[in-house]
């Protein structure tokens, strides 16, 4: 029972915190790559194919409690225009947190455009759409219901909470741009986003608190290796207020040809830090099929928190599914004119 008050408290905590400074970090994932809707709105229709399906699930923290829980989905498309292309996409987002079940679900449409100069490929992205976050007051104690005669919480004694809502909801706002090139089949990309430039309301407590904009930074680059072998190094950066985040890795993975049933197979591994201390090492694997791309990932905790959770973090589930265009080859029979 005190366990459980504990950790009630502590979550209340960190959504007064979140709520009154907003410098807590968003929602993201340590398989970035596999959602890019979420990374950057310029990478909306930025690969090779005619369609393209995301979806993404974490579980985090269920060896010290409730689990975190977030899901999303995403579908994006490249027209191709007389000169460059334009991406647009749809994205939504679920998250559930804590024994209070703070929720969060979003809906963001995305519009990118493509623009290629002498080799190189310069994309401008946009994101808008509505987010709603909301709680279960009901699961939640405070300390005004604190019992002196048992020593313990009481939920149907008074909490005194005035001008207090279980709904808040408001529009978002995000910006991107990214390039990238092919040196020699070497191909790196660089993006920098700007979330939540329009710094919208985010307070229960009806007070004028604003979410703080998030800027991140990723770079990663394909490298061809021996054979079919191949590499991709990645960094990815957040900076949100006061807190700051940084995923740095990569994957090393295998091509397969074209006749067989499988696409690709790749491992590897990132570590997220903040340079003075490192949270988690994060362990990938993956499998394309036939244009389906599954991994799956798991983060082992090396925080101060690991002897809480006996390093247990997070696991993570991502599905790509690529739609690649099939051209018909024209063949031409010669024809004699007599």
């Amino acid at each position: 029972m005190l366990k459980n008050h504990f950790f009630q408290t502590l979550f209340w905590l960190f959504v007064v915190l979140g709520i009154n400074q907003v410098s807590a970090q968003d929602i993201h994932f340590s398989q970035f790559s596999q959602s890019p809707l979420s990374v950057n709105p310029a990478y909306t229709g930025m690969f090779e194919g005619n369609w393209r399906f995301t979806n993404n699930y974490r579980n985090q923290w269920s060896a010290v409690g409730t689990p975190f829980k977030t899901i999303s989905a995403g579908f994006d498309k490249p027209i191709t225009l007389r000169k460059g292309k334009i991406g647009i996409g749809v994205y939504v987002l679920n998250d559930q947190s804590g024994s209070a079940n703070l929720t969060a679900n979003k809906i963001m449409l995305s519009f990118a455009y493509q623009y290629n100069l002498n080799g190189h490929t310069i994309i401008a992205g946009i994101q808008a759409g509505y987010t709603i976050h909301s709680y279960e007051l009901d699961q939640l104690t405070f300390p005004g219901q604190y019992d002196n005669q048992s020593g313990l919480f009481d939920a149907n004694m008074p909490n005194y909470l005035d001008a207090w809502d279980e709904n808040i909801d408001y529009p978002d706002v995000n910006l991107g741009i990214a390039w990238t090139s092919n040196f020699n089949d070497i191909i790196p990309v660089v993006g920098f986003s700007a979330h939540h430039i329009n710094s919208p309301g985010l307070s229960f407590l009806r007070e004028d608190a604003k979410l703080a904009p998030r800027f991140a930074f990723n770079a990663n680059a394909y490298i061809p290796l021996q054979e079919m072998w191949y590499a991709k190094p990645n960094l990815y950066t957040n900076y949100q207020k006061n807190a700051s985040n940084y995923l740095v890795g990569g994957t090393i993975g295998y091509n397969f040809p074209l006749e067989e049933l499988l696409d690709k197979v790749y491992a590897g591994v990132q570590m997220r830090t903040q340079f003075h201390s490192t949270d988690a090492l994060v362990a990938i694997l993956g499998v394309g099929v036939m244009g389906i791309d599954v991994g799956i990932s798991y983060d082992l905790n090396v925080s101060s928190l690991s002897k809480a959770t006996n390093m247990r973090g997070a696991f993570e589930l991502s599905i790509v599914y690529t739609n690649f265009v099939s051209d018909l080859k024209r063949i031409t029979i010669p024809c004699d004119r007599y």
